[in-house]
Order: structure tokens, then sequence, then C-alpha cells
């Protein structure tokens, strides 16, 4: 009883209003008030006397039964509306936790793509904007491309057609990036497979570009993209029924690589390589990888 009493001062003169520990631990002693004043009023009515036994000796509790009764009612008379509003704030705090964690979510998920956005303009190897490529390929799949995967890299990986095809076979969606000694950058792109079929594959979506000149040349045949790229175990990617530009087993030791006038694509050599036969300083094949 003496703890009950000490319990209801120290609330009434240092209860925190702004803290919510405070505000759980009062209203849980304010639970436990209400069930020791039912018990009271249960004592009155019933004129009854009980004996307590604290610290092994018994006295009558009656005469301490009105000041508690008296301290008690205050924190009573407010416990209904204080654990409404305590809920209440409660269930906001709930809900705004739950917005903050979606807004961390999203802010989350648009710096990751702006993170992706700064990787797939940095194609490694090259200072080149790749920006107008980028936007052809998303115009023709209708596609977001969200990143690209380095497959192969002559320098890197071997220069013989078997190097590019254990790497790049099997893949679609490529782009292939051609550096020659002249200077000179450019490729293609298609969605077609690479592989040992020795055979031309059509793909409307393929397109060769100048990433000096910073334009597109699309496929001649866009309703049947006829001739689009050709595929063989002894040759590495090439372009073009002609074919357009392709490359040599052993790339790297060669002057013969090619580059002719348009055949498939709507290009002449002077707006891409600029020479017919050339060395290759270095190709990259890149995998396009969409949202």
């Amino acid at each position: 009883m003496k703890n009950v009493l000490n319990n209801i001062t120290f609330f009434e003169s240092s209860f925190d209003y702004d803290s919510f520990i405070k505000i759980d631990e009062y209203f849980k002693f304010c639970k436990e008030l209400k069930n020791i004043y039912d018990f009271i009023i249960k004592l009155k009515e019933s004129n009854s006397i009980i004996l307590i036994k604290e610290n092994e000796k018994l006295f009558l509790c009656l005469n301490v039964i009105q000041p508690i009764e008296n301290k008690i009612k205050i924190p009573l008379n407010e416990i209904d509306l204080n654990m409404n509003t305590i809920n209440t704030m409660k269930l906001l705090l709930k809900e705004k936790n739950s917005e903050i964690q979606k807004l961390k979510e999203e802010m989350q998920f648009m710096e990751d793509k702006y993170k992706n956005r700064l990787i797939k303009r940095d194609i490694k190897g090259y200072s080149y904007d790749f920006s107008f490529i980028e936007k052809e390929i998303e115009k023709q799949l209708k596609r977001e491309v969200i990143r690209y995967e380095l497959l192969y890299k002559a320098t890197r990986d071997g220069d013989k057609s078997q190097d590019f095809h254990s790497k790049c076979d099997n893949k679609e969606n490529t782009l292939i990036i051609i550096k020659s000694k002249n200077g000179k950058t450019f490729g293609g792109f298609t969605t077609q497979l690479w592989n040992h079929t020795a055979n031309f594959k059509n793909d409307k979506f393929a397109f060769a570009f100048s990433l000096d000149n910073k334009k597109i040349y699309n496929i001649i045949d866009k309703i049947s993209g006829a001739y689009a790229i050709y595929s063989h175990s002894s040759y590495g990617p090439c372009f073009g029924q002609g074919t357009d530009f392709g490359i040599y087993n052993g790339c790297l030791g060669r002057n013969d690589n090619w580059c002719k006038n348009k055949s498939t694509y709507d290009f002449n050599n002077e707006n891409m390589n600029g020479e017919t036969y050339f060395n290759i300083l270095d190709y990259e094949v890149y995998l396009v990888i969409f949202d």
C-alpha cells in the first residue's frame, strides 16, 4: 500500500507529457490504480474490513482508503481520454514511420537508378557520349536501358574469333564498339544471337553508328531487317550482307578488317571508318540490359 502511495506521488510530481516512455508507464500505473479503486469501492459498499499483511504485521487499511481514493480519482477521470490520445499518437507515428520508410525506399531506388545511368554512360575505354545510341535503342525496342555489361574486350580476352564466340554467343541485344588505329570509333547494335551457324540473320531493330559523327545508320530494309548480321565461327562480329563491316580472326594483328560502303546499312564508309581496310586498336562487346 505504501508503494502505491509513493507511486501516486511520483507520477503527480514528475510525469513528463513529452516522453512516450513516461506516458506508457503512467497509463500502466493508472490501470493498476483502477483495479485498486474498484476493489476499494467494493470494500466501502460491503463495509468490510480487510487485513493486509506487510512486513509480517497486520493493520487495518480502512484509514488509508479515503486518501488513496482521492488521489486515484484525478488520473482515473482522464484515463479514457488520454488512452485514446496516446493510441492515436502511436497510430499516427506508425503511419509516419511507414511513410518515412517508403520515402527512403524511393530515394534509394532513385539513387540506384542514377548510379546505373552514370555506369551506362561510361562505357569503358572511351570518352564519347553514348546517349544518342541509347536513345535509338530505346526508341527501336520501346524499353528503357538500365545498364551495359561488358562481355568481351579483344585486348583483354584475346582477338581470336573463338574468343569472341566463347564470350558472346547466345547473347541477345549486344552493342559492338570498334576503335580503329586511324582514330575512328564506330559499331553496331543487334537483338540477334551470335553463334556458329554460318548464316545471315534478319533484325529490323539492328543499326550501325559512328561515335565520331554521333550518327545512327539504320538498316535499309526496315520491314524484314534482312542480312542484318552474319554469324560465323571463323569471324568476329559482322554486320550487313556485303558485309558492311566485319572483323577477322586474329583481328589485332591484321590490316584487312573491313568497312565498306552501304549495302545493308545506310552509310558511306567516309562517315564510318574512312578506310575500307584497317587495323583494329581494340573492340568491345556489351550486353544491353533493360528494365
